[in-house]
């Protein structure tokens, strides 16, 4: 019998929740393109890691953070920013569920590129600058908010400029100006 004044839980997921719309290999940092979501990125990490190529786990980590940056500038319902923190926490259990070797892994190469963060800073700046905002629809956060269960507000902010959002993207997240600067 439940105690009185307790409801019950349920678990909601709208489709396309926090999904890859691509499955993409393990990508070295300089083959990420503007069509690959955050999800699609964090997706690939744990096959990185899996081949040893723990670095390249922690660009596609990075990178996703950037376009992630970006996408709640245009995703409209506030409540489906929270997606890439999500797929964050996803990626969390996934290498929880394998071991303490693989996050130590992935941890031992993020904190290797931070060691260096100056210049990795640049790479990601310059990276930046040649791919442009990115071009994929970001379902996986569109899905992830409330909008998907009541129908609200969905889909992107009315006139969103796409251009002044990556340059936001890239000073506020990124801070290419102090890189620029340095």
């Amino acid at each position: 019998m439940p105690l009185a004044g307790h409801a019950k839980t349920v678990d909601q997921r709208s489709a396309g929740n926090l999904q890859a719309t691509r499955s993409l290999p393990c990508t070295a940092l300089k083959d990420v393109t503007a069509n690959d979501s955050p999800a699609d990125l964090m997706a690939a990490i744990p096959s990185c890691i899996q081949a040893g190529r723990n670095t390249d786990g922690a660009d596609l980590f990075s990178i996703a953070g950037v376009f992630a940056h970006f996408d709640t500038q245009r995703v409209a319902d506030r409540t489906a920013h929270g997606a890439y923190g999500a797929l964050k926490m996803n990626l969390v259990a996934s290498f929880e569920s394998a071991g303490d070797g693989p996050m130590a892994a992935f941890s031992a190469a993020l904190q290797d590129r931070m060691a260096h963060a100056d210049a990795y800073q640049k790479s990601l700046c310059l990276l930046a600058e040649r791919l442009g905002p990115p071009r994929y629809a970001p379902t996986y956060m569109l899905s992830h908010g409330m909008s998907a269960f009541t129908g609200k507000d969905t889909g992107l902010v009315p006139g969103f400029d796409a251009a002044a959002a990556w340059k936001i993207t890239q000073q506020e997240y990124l801070k290419c100006d102090e890189v620029a600067a340095g």
